[in-house]
């Protein structure tokens, strides 16, 4: 009797190989069992399509409710920062918004388009490591293009740009061979006429591509990403970042005492305009403007057009504070049952979710009493012995 017992729980945990197991989340669908596209600090990244047309393929991005609790409300304002910010940009070098939802349950989606071929980093290990000069050049000029060419402004008409501030080979997604801009979470919005201004900000990014600035926690401008580009360009075409260190004080050491050397021949003016890029001091530092026109560009034919980065004719308003609704009553025995219960795929997700709007949230479905939060952990492990059988969960 005991060894029935045994068997009888331990058979549901054998997970057939081929068992998929596929999440709903609005209008939107994934396979929980799927490799990662990619992940980051506040996220992970799947691949997704659309549920009436399967064939559209999508990312969709999971932030997690643990990263957003009230604990970590930066995370949030970084996760409803990055809506906001692919909500307005509309470009071909920028990654294309399609929706976000925040489920019942307090994880945060944010779906966008696909790109095939994975982020920089991914696509130059599959060329061997590096990249030509010319094929290098050609990424920073989409990058440079694509902020450059911002045309936002706010609602007293005044002109705004976009600091990035976390440029790196993961946060550049490659489709087509072309670059794509990606993971605003730590973008700012700043006057177009004053983002050449040192200002006290707050110190965030990736040590490896952080400015001289920015490690030492000294006032910054928008000529941190020039910077983040620059060590990122280095890196595509000799295969290592120009300085390294084990900790934020031993790069920063680095880069103001140790000049910046060239492993391999380059054309002299490609290594000009990369020193241009890494100018320890930001006043020497290049612009955007200088880097598409610089004579490099003009020697590899890469002058690039303007105008081919757009954006929606909504202003913003730089000082709007986002606000998140979160007072929701919890699911009563009856909503529980009938998403345990679900196995077929449906065009419409039953949860109570929430569609985020121009970084507001608003709720969906309002007379929907919200999901015990445990039903997603409980649904997960659920497999059967049929390797046929594919598992629909919708997100709670």
């Amino acid at each position: 009797m005991e060894s029935v017992e045994s068997n009888m729980t331990t058979e549901p945990l054998q997970k057939p190989k081929d068992q998929r197991i596929i999440k709903q989340v609005a209008d939107w669908a994934y396979d929980c069992n799927s490799p990662a596209l990619g992940t980051g600090s506040f996220g992970i990244v799947f691949k997704g399509w659309e549920i009436k047309n399967p064939r559209n393929f999508v990312a969709i991005k999971l932030i997690p409710k643990t990263y957003i609790s009230k604990s970590s409300t930066r995370h949030l304002q970084a996760a409803l920062k990055e809506i906001e910010v692919l909500r307005q940009l509309k470009g071909e070098h920028l990654l294309e918004f399609r929706d976000a939802v925040r489920s019942s349950s307090g994880n945060i989606y944010i779906i966008t388009a696909y790109c095939e071929e994975g982020n920089l980093r991914t696509y130059v290990m599959k060329q061997g490591g590096t990249l030509s000069v010319r094929k290098a050049l050609q990424i920073l000029t989409q990058i440079a293009q694509a902020l450059c060419d911002i045309n936002l402004k706010n609602r007293t008409g005044e002109k705004i740009a976009v600091m990035h501030r976390d440029i790196k080979p993961e946060n550049i997604l490659m489709k087509e061979g072309k670059a794509i801009l990606a993971d605003f979470g730590f973008a700012k919005f700043v006057l177009d006429d004053t983002k050449g201004q040192l200002r006290d900000q707050t110190k965030l990014g990736t040590v490896a591509y952080m400015s001289p600035q920015l490690l030492k926690l000294a006032p910054y401008s928008f000529k941190c990403d020039i910077w983040a580009m620059g060590v990122v360009t280095y890196e595509l075409i000799f295969g290592k970042r120009p300085w390294d260190g084990p900790t934020s004080f031993a790069l920063v050491q680095k880069t103001g005492s140790q000049p910046l050397v060239f492993p391999k021949s380059i054309p002299k003016v490609v290594e000009d305009l990369l020193r241009s890029m890494l100018e320890y001091e930001e006043d020497k530092r290049a612009d955007w403007e200088t880097i598409l026109t610089h004579p490099a560009m003009e020697e590899f034919g890469l002058i690039a057009g303007k105008g081919d980065v757009k954006t929606n004719k909504q202003n913003i308003d730089v000082a709007e504070v986002i606000t998140i609704q979160t007072d929701q009553p919890k699911a009563d025995a009856e909503g529980e049952k009938k998403l345990k219960s679900s196995d077929t795929i449906s065009t419409k997700d039953e949860t109570n979710e929430q569609k985020i709007d121009g970084g507001k949230v608003v709720l969906i479905n309002n007379d929907l009493p919200k999901a015990d939060p445990e039903v997603e952990r409980k649904l997960k492990p659920l497999y059967t012995n049929d390797k046929k059988t594919v598992k629909i969960l919708e997100e709670s």
